[in-house]
């Protein structure tokens, strides 16, 4: 079953000339079409008479806007008096609904377009009513454009991906949670990378894991701290995203930890923007232990 819109409110109104926005209105009234009906008595037949169709015509649009500075309306009145016998008119119009956003809710649209009629405000001193002028349009011609303006999508986000944003050996002490200045740089350039997407990442998971010198629990929570002092210092860089540490011990390694070179690669900090689990990874120990 079709839904049904809501009914439209009276919010407010645009004139556009030539499609250009030139006043708004308080007041819009004439939008109207009439087509007259002629009888025709069938020869013969006294009890029967034909309603056939006439000539139809659009009624003239009225609009009521508060006087302000400019001129345009009483001017553009006065050109058409000045020479509206020497052509045609030739402006085209319409009248925009607008909703209290300024959104466009519904257009009406006309063909040639002509002032006949401008009236100025009434003048009393006594009262302190906002000063009222009308306008009074004549055209030739409806263009009925009653599709309303549908907003530009908005593109979906890309969806977050399982791939780290960055992968960086940041150091720290021995047994320590105290980053060195060369952690600290490293972290800068995560941080000036995180900044430079637009927009950053909303949330940003922190995974520290370690090589498999010492033990698990050791390692376990050698890693939780060094992620949580990373998760520190990236706070303070980024302040437009949010992060999460874990540390996950020796439990993903990415290379052997039977040489330093494969457990030097292991010692490694990694940024996601997607959380642990989503990702598979938990900190339980492996079986076996890793060599």
């Amino acid at each position: 079953m079709a839904e049904i819109p809501d009914p439209e409110g009276n919010y407010y109104f645009s004139l556009e000339v030539n499609g250009t926005e030139i006043a708004h209105f308080l007041e819009f009234s004439g939008l109207k079409t009439s087509s007259a009906a002629y009888e025709v008595q069938e020869g013969g037949l006294n009890g029967r008479v034909h309603n056939l169709p006439g000539t139809s015509k659009y009624e003239n649009l009225v609009l009521k806007f508060a006087t302000s500075a400019s001129l345009f309306l009483a001017e553009w009145r006065d050109k058409y008096l000045r020479e509206q016998w020497e052509e045609r008119p030739k402006d085209s119009g319409a009248v925009v609904m607008r909703n209290n956003h300024g959104d466009e809710v519904r257009r009406y649209s006309f063909g040639a377009i002509w002032p006949v009629s401008w009236e100025g405000p009434s003048f009393a001193s006594s009262g302190s009513a906002i000063a009222i002028e009308t306008l009074e349009i004549a055209f030739d011609q409806y263009i009925t454009d009653f599709e309303s303006p549908q907003p530009e999508p908005t593109p979906e986000p890309d969806p977050p991906s399982d791939e780290p944003l960055a992968t960086e050996p940041i150091q720290f002490g021995y047994d320590s949670d105290d980053m060195t200045p060369e952690g600290e740089a490293a972290c800068d350039r995560v941080a000036s990378s995180i900044n430079n997407q637009d927009p950053p990442p909303k949330d940003v998971w922190i995974d520290a894991h370690t090589c498999t010198q010492g033990s698990w629990s050791y390692n376990l929570r050698l890693s939780n701290d060094r992620a949580a002092a990373t998760k520190a210092q990236m706070a303070s860089r980024c302040t437009d995203t949010t992060f999460h540490s874990t540390g996950f011990s020796y439990a993903y390694p990415v290379a052997s930890n039977g040489t330093e070179a494969g457990r030097s690669q292991n010692r490694r900090t990694e940024f996601f923007e997607t959380p642990p689990d989503a990702r598979g990874r938990v900190a339980v120990e492996p079986r076996p232990k890793p060599s």
